[in-house]
């Protein structure tokens, strides 16, 4: 009778545990689904804010500092003086007529409150990449760096 009680004892607490470490998954896929969306939905802000020459949507989800580097060596170290930067190349037709062709991104965790995108842009032929760095500031995803650079062919 005793081997019984342990075994259904065993059983409660292992059915017990199971129980929480499946809710615990889900409520992280779910967190993980909402951290996805918010960190994508930043990005599409930023390109769809390149599209239409709006230099707040450009740096609405940047941290107050920040790390920024463009593909021409250009560093900006606040998200205001970034704002500055962006009013004025959103005036070079050189920049501004490049067309997007294709566009992916990859998220990596880091810890719960750092994730890291890697965006590979094909603009008019040429290779962008894009490196961000996202902190979790509140209920929200800051960009905290970000790294842009051009692929030059090789011959």
């Amino acid at each position: 009778m005793k081997t019984n009680k342990n075994s259904l004892k065993n059983w409660i607490l292992t059915s017990a545990l199971l129980t929480n470490i499946f809710i615990a998954h889900v409520a992280f896929t779910q967190d993980r689904e909402s951290d996805m969306k918010m960190i994508f939905d930043a990005i599409e802000r930023y390109n769809e804010a390149w599209r239409t020459k709006n230099v707040s949507l450009a740096v609405q989800d940047y941290s107050g500092n920040i790390h920024w580097v463009n593909s021409v060596g250009d560093v900006k170290m606040t998200r205001k003086s970034l704002e500055v930067y962006l009013s004025f190349v959103f005036t070079l037709d050189v920049v501004m007529n490049q067309k997007r062709l294709s566009q992916s991104d990859q998220i990596t965790y880091l810890s719960d409150k750092i994730g890291v995108v890697h965006s590979l842009h094909i603009e008019s032929g040429a290779k962008y990449y894009h490196l961000r760095v996202f902190s979790k500031e509140g209920d929200s995803w800051k960009i905290i760096n970000h790294l842009v650079s051009r692929e030059h062919p090789k011959e």
